[in-house]
């Protein structure tokens, strides 16, 4: 029998204050991050705030997006951007 670990979502970014540590983690601004959860600025800004409730769907985008695969090639990306 094969046990796979869970993924990492509980409590990952459940809170206005563990969303938002997300994303300056991941250094992106509120439009970056609405841009990556194909949301908008102002619903970013309502989740950090805590005006608006995080659906369930964002917080597994916010562990995919930092712990997959992709994150290896965005972080790659972002480092060379601030290297020019």
């Amino acid at each position: 029998m094969v046990l796979m670990a869970a993924a990492p979502t509980q409590g990952y970014c459940d809170t206005p204050a563990t969303f938002k540590a997300w994303r300056v983690r991941l250094r992106l601004t509120q439009q970056q991050a609405a841009d990556e959860l194909n949301r908008s600025r102002m619903s970013i800004s309502r989740y950090e705030k805590g005006e608006e409730p995080i659906p369930r769907e964002i917080e597994l985008a916010c562990a995919a997006l930092e712990t997959g695969p992709l994150s290896l090639i965005r972080r790659s990306t972002r480092e060379r951007v601030r290297e020019k």
